[in-house]
């Protein structure tokens, strides 16, 4: 019956996209967005965006589609991730601005974008290494509060524990990531989990990640109805012509096909956007005094 009104819903409005928007136009192509119940995995090597992608999807769901959504962050502070994600959404360098100060632009555009997600719900939850109950239980305690929760973001999965498993990694991420698909399956909403990557990678000509690289448990791989692989050609070699350049390689998806979508880069913002996005020309239509 679920299928079914999901497929009647489709027909009806004449859309192409079922599930929760990314944001990225050549990613939605890809992914119909987001489904409810799936555990989307976005896995790389360290420093590649991990969490910059997933902020930026945030982003999205929260400003854009007016959604709320759960952030749970084992590595950085709440500070930390918001402080990002209004850079992010302003297109202001703050690390920049920190240290040389505020223009007056941009600091009209930091206030703006601070006033708006004041208005917006979204929970930020950053008591570091969490086992996966205490997961579990914060999942479900935002999702009593708020019954219009519409994805969740673990960054990452590899800080997570489980108890009983404490001299067996393998089994224990294998324990994570089943927990995981469960509580997608729960709360019936697609939980965004983020996964390191084995060094293996490193020694290839080609450096473009493989399903059998994600790190220390092949149960993430089986468990995760969508994954997600960053690749910059930038990291590893530069030129004029892949500078910014991105690619999200779809390695797996459980219903849908495989395949790459291509994004932008944007280095000193740390943040991911479509290759055709204008954001001078958006702020401006939006804020016409600015």
């Amino acid at each position: 019956v679920k299928t079914l009104r999901k497929l009647e819903e489709c027909y009806y409005t004449d859309s192409k996209m079922i599930g929760l928007s990314t944001g990225f136009k050549n990613l939605d192509k890809l992914t119909l967005g987001f489904q409810k119940s799936d555990l989307i995995v976005i896995a790389g090597r360290p420093s590649i965006g991990k969490t910059s992608l997933a902020l930026n999807m945030a982003e999205h769901m929260i400003m854009n589609l007016n959604q709320s959504v759960l952030i749970i962050t084992m590595e950085m502070s709440s500070e930390q991730i918001v402080e990002r994600m209004i850079g992010s959404l302003s297109h202001v360098n703050l690390h920049e601005a920190k240290q040389y100060g505020f223009t007056g632009e941009s600091w009209a555009r930091l206030s703006h974008t601070v006033q708006i997600m004041a208005k917006k719900y979204f929970y930020i939850h950053d008591e570091g290494p969490l086992d996966i109950l205490e997961i579990k239980s914060t999942a479900r305690k935002i999702m009593r509060e708020d019954k219009s929760l519409s994805a969740i973001i673990i960054d990452y999965m590899q800080l997570a524990s489980a108890k009983g498993f404490e001299h067996n990694r393998t089994q224990e991420l294998a324990h994570i990531s089943r927990a995981l698909k469960s509580l997608a399956r729960e709360l019936d909403i697609p939980i965004i989990a983020l996964s390191q990557l084995n060094r293996s990678v490193e020694s290839r000509l080609d450096k473009r990640p493989l399903l059998s690289d994600i790190r220390e448990s092949g149960a993430i791989e089986q468990d995760a109805d969508v994954v997600l692989f960053i690749y910059r050609d930038e990291i590893y070699q530069k030129t004029e012509l892949n500078k910014g350049t991105a690619e999200i390689i779809i390695a797996k998806q459980r219903n849908g096909p495989t395949g790459s979508a291509n994004l932008r880069f944007v280095s000193h913002l740390t943040k991911f956007e479509n290759e055709d996005d204008l954001f001078e020309e958006y702020w401006h239509n939006e804020n016409p005094n600015i």
